[in-house]
Order: structure tokens, then sequence, then C-alpha cells
């Protein structure tokens, strides 16, 4: 597993277990980050897809590409 595949997987996992538990705070307790930045993979992923949660160094590369 590519360390951008590690974020994306984390990221993805942070919105499962707020399903899962059906309460936004706890999950980010739990994993110790903030609401904000729950709404903000929530929000990037209604807006650009699973594309959009790559860093941004991997846009820089796929630009290049």
């Amino acid at each position: 597993m590519t360390q951008g595949q590690y974020i994306i997987n984390r990221k993805l996992s942070i919105l499962d277990l707020g399903k899962t538990l059906g309460n936004i705070s706890e999950a980010c307790r739990k994993l110790g980050v903030s609401r904000q930045h729950y709404y903000d993979i929530k929000d990037t992923i209604e807006k650009e897809g699973l594309e959009g949660l790559r860093s941004p160094e991997e846009h820089i590369v796929l630009a290049i590409e």
C-alpha cells in the first residue's frame, strides 16, 4: 500500500466510523481528528469524488504526466 492509498483509506475510515456510530463528534474524538476535518473530507468527496482525497503532491504529479 502506498502512502497515498494509506491516507485515502484513513480518511474513508473517519467517514465510516461516523456513519457506524451515528455520532460524528464521538467518531472524531475516538480517531483524534476535528469535526471540521470530518466535514472537509465529506465535502471533498461530494464535490470531487475519491480523487479529491489524494494529496496535493499527487495531483501535481498526475498533471505533469
